[in-house]
């Protein structure tokens, strides 16, 4: 029996979009819960990863057409020399990112932090966010003993005391700060850094019909989260097997906003700053503006492009 449903999938486009399991996502999450991309003829499968540096991985492997991921993620990838297209950020927020105590270490304050060991997910949005809190806290990054940990097994290494701390993002911060209860304490710096996602590609670029349909389909979720916020975090929670309450905690930190903003230039360009100053970098440029594709944006949402070539 032919459908309308199979009649409207039929000839479509298959895509495979690699994403990060994070509130972050929730964009993408929406639009495929609701059936926007395939309103647009696309036909999406979703394979989930720990982290936006494990969907950028997918996308240079081949393994997806699309990714989700961070700004520092992004810088990372163009250093390596690798050819990506951005296409837009979809959300942003100074409060993804954090930094969790065992109060067994003995911190009270940041300073405090000095020779101590740090848990931080090495190239990702956490090893930024640790570094800023640390310089803006007075300290160098060198103060402490940086341990290169993987997002799943943060709470982990803070609970088993292998950390005296963690530098991760959500929902790891609130999971573990629920776990480990009186045993942790957050600290926190909104100066420190505010963190994009971005919707990603390996260059060349998909076809010309692609990028524009599928930011089409985000641009529906991000009016449907505006509209109903409660259903779009019941999406979110199904997805990521988490309780609305984190999400709860969380939601009200975060800008659903499809755009390309000149802020996302400005930290990139920070990011690959920061990386020459310690030793990560030595007088290594990116091509940033190259990377960044704003024709398909510019061809359905004009007024939410504001990064000039």
């Amino acid at each position: 029996m032919i459908t309308l449903f199979s009649l409207r999938l039929y000839g479509s486009e298959s895509l495979v979009i690699s994403v990060s399991k994070t509130p972050l996502s929730a964009p993408i999450f929406v639009a495929d819960a609701l059936g926007y991309f395939a309103d647009e003829g696309l036909d999406i499968t979703l394979t989930s990863v720990n982290g936006g540096h494990r969907s950028m991985q997918d996308v240079i492997a081949g393994r997806a057409d699309f990714g989700t991921s961070s700004d520092m993620v992004i810088m990372n990838t163009l250093k390596s020399g690798k050819a990506i297209n951005i296409y837009a950020t979809f959300v942003s927020s100074s409060r993804d990112s954090g930094l969790i105590v065992n109060t067994l270490a003995n911190v009270n304050n940041p300073t405090d932090l000095k020779g101590k060991r740090i848990g931080m997910t090495k190239g990702t949005s956490s090893h930024y966010f640790l570094d800023m809190f640390l310089l803006l806290a007075g300290l160098e990054p060198s103060d402490v003993d940086q341990v290169n940990v993987q997002p799943e097994k943060m709470t982990q290494a803070l609970e088993s005391q292998q950390v005296d701390a963690i530098s991760t993002w959500e929902p790891w911060l609130t999971a573990t700060i629920l776990k480990l209860k009186s045993n942790a304490t957050l600290l926190h710096d909104v100066n420190a850094y505010s963190l994009t996602f971005n919707l990603v590609s390996k260059r060349p670029s998909p076809s010309t019909k692609t990028v524009p349909a599928l930011l089409k389909a985000l641009l529906k979720a991000e009016a449907f989260i505006r509209k109903d916020s409660e259903k779009a975090k019941q999406i979110v929670a199904k997805r990521l097997q988490s309780d609305t309450p984190v999400l709860n905690r969380i939601w009200p930190y975060y800008d659903f906003t499809v755009r390309l903003d000149q802020s996302l230039v400005a930290t990139i360009e920070s990011q690959l700053h920061w990386s020459q100053i310690f030793g990560q970098t030595r007088n290594q440029s990116i091509k940033l503006l190259d990377a960044i594709d704003t024709t398909p944006l510019l061809e359905i949402a004009p007024s939410r492009v504001s990064i000039y070539k």
